[in-house]
């Protein structure tokens, strides 16, 4: 039988993102939708996308690493923001240092195919991914893969894992934006439980613990209990937390910058009490890369929000 037409020809002109980290040669005729950090083209009826993301790791991750990170962010994004998700096949290719991943989902009740590659140039992930509402139409996006390229260094001038969403607590007692490719864990029970969220190469965290401690606390006994679950938590009981700055908030929490002298991390804890519970948010890294995750932590801050 005939091949079915191509639904688009490739263009002739060479797109740059405006960052420098990839190019190649788009569907002709195709929208462009741009941000600081990826592209989207999107065909005039609707009917297809190439979308391109280029996320800063900071550092080279290694193949479990990426393995984790396109985990975390199929989860967080595509089974989370979409319907019906269907994982055909996740494939990791040597030669390239990329995973693919193929997978079936619905979108405003229209059903999509769906192909992401993730490409790791050093410390740069890149993500392409082609939309198609019959699988027949993969093929016609060999063309625009033919010619793409990525450049490392550029990458560096992104902010670290900048991609994020807005988690809210399932009883709704807080919300911060978290990185897409962070997986996400739920321990504990309802009087006391823990949110955590650990970067693809574990040597990051952002945690926010909730306990119904089923007491009011002033400002003091709340940072005892605090201090106390610091260093229960992080130093593995051997009470080695340092804090080397405690500043009040203007919303009546309290800042406590901290360092675990035997662990070789350090860390960023706020608390405040809402009632009888007490809220912990922590965000902690390896001391020999915590440089990296400061934005992505000031973010965190930033976004925080008890109703």
């Amino acid at each position: 039988p005939e091949p079915p037409p191509a639904f688009f020809t490739v263009s002739q002109d060479l797109y740059t993102h405006p960052s420098g980290t990839f190019s190649f040669h788009p569907p002709e005729g195709w929208s462009l939708n741009e941000t600081d950090f990826d592209a989207q083209f999107v065909a005039p009826d609707g009917n297809g996308q190439v979308y391109v993301s280029a996320t800063n790791t900071g550092y080279e991750l290694d193949q479990a690493s990426l393995t984790n990170f396109v985990n975390a962010n199929e989860s967080n994004y595509f089974t989370a923001f979409f319907d019906g998700y269907s994982q055909v096949s996740n494939d990791y290719y040597p030669d390239t240092r990329s995973i693919q991943v193929v997978k079936t989902l619905s979108s405003s009740g229209t059903p999509w195919n769906v192909v992401t590659n993730y490409y790791q140039v050093g410390q740069a992930i890149v993500e392409v991914t082609f939309w198609v509402l019959s699988e027949e139409h993969f093929d016609a996006y060999v063309g625009v893969l033919a010619d793409m390229k990525f450049q490392e260094g550029s990458v560096a001038n992104l902010m670290p894992y900048a991609f994020s969403y807005t988690f809210v607590d399932h009883n709704n007692r807080f919300q911060f934006d978290v990185p897409n490719t962070w997986a996400y864990e739920f321990s504990g029970d309802e009087e006391c439980y823990v949110d955590t969220f650990t970067s693809p190469d574990g040597m990051a965290a952002i945690q926010n613990v909730t306990c119904d401690t089923g007491q009011t606390m002033n400002q003091s006994a709340a940072g005892q209990f605090a201090l106390g679950m610091l260093n229960s938590s992080y130093s593995s009981g051997s009470n080695d937390i340092k804090i080397s700055k405690d500043e009040p908030l203007p919303d009546g929490s309290e800042k406590l910058t901290w360092t675990s002298q035997k662990g070789g991390y350090s860390g960023v804890s706020i608390f405040e009490t809402r009632g009888t519970n007490l809220l912990l948010l922590t965000m902690f890294a390896s001391d020999a890369v915590y440089s990296v995750f400061e934005l992505t932590f000031g973010n965190v801050i930033s976004t925080y929000k008890v109703p």
